[in-house]
């Protein structure tokens, strides 16, 4: 094996790895209908986890914010309804394993491509055909691993005084969650 393929292949599952999680920021102040409607049309379609500032971390469905500053879930074990203040929790998780299916074929796609044209010899008749096939067969095992592992979306809750990184949020925009009236 070509040392510089076994590099750009350990690059590009680094990539790959790294592209799959989605974190948004949530800021305690002023109210963003958008965020809250997102978050909570989430937490009625899929199951979820509530990371608390303790390090505990509880399974969820049925998860909804409320104008309240507050958060109403039921344990996945459980049909009670129970609620906690935002200020609680560090974040909440989700995993959709339909955009881990397109995110995995895209960079499954590339991938087989990049590696294609890598390995084909260029003199050969069906270079372009044999590239072709590596980026087909990349992007159906991209589909089937994106479709298996999931796509990660990350709530981060910050209060007014923490510090967001830089190059961190949801395409440059803060998501927020309204403080209690």
């Amino acid at each position: 094996m070509r040392p510089h393929a076994l590099i750009i292949k350990y690059l590009l599952l680094i990539f790959l790895l790294s592209a799959c999680t989605r974190n948004k920021f949530l800021l305690r102040q002023n109210v963003d209908s958008r965020a809250i409607n997102e978050l909570n049309y989430l937490g009625k379609t899929k199951e979820g986890s509530l990371k608390f500032n303790s390090g505990k971390i509880i399974r969820v469905k049925k998860l909804t914010v409320l104008p309240n500053d507050s958060l109403q879930f039921k344990p996945a074990k459980s049909e009670n309804i129970q609620m906690v203040g935002l200020s609680e929790i560090r974040s909440i998780d989700f995993k959709d394993h339909w955009v881990g299916v397109f995110d995995g074929s895209l960079f499954g796609f590339l991938g087989g491509i990049v590696g294609g044209c890598l390995y084909v010899d260029k003199d050969n008749d069906m270079a372009g055909y044999l590239v072709a096939a590596a980026g087909a067969g990349g992007l159906l095992t991209g589909a089937i691993i994106g479709g298996i592992i999931g796509s990660k979306i990350k709530y981060r809750i910050k209060s007014k005084t923490e510090r967001i990184p830089q190059g961190k949020t949801d395409n440059g925009k803060h998501l927020k969650v309204p403080v209690g009236h």
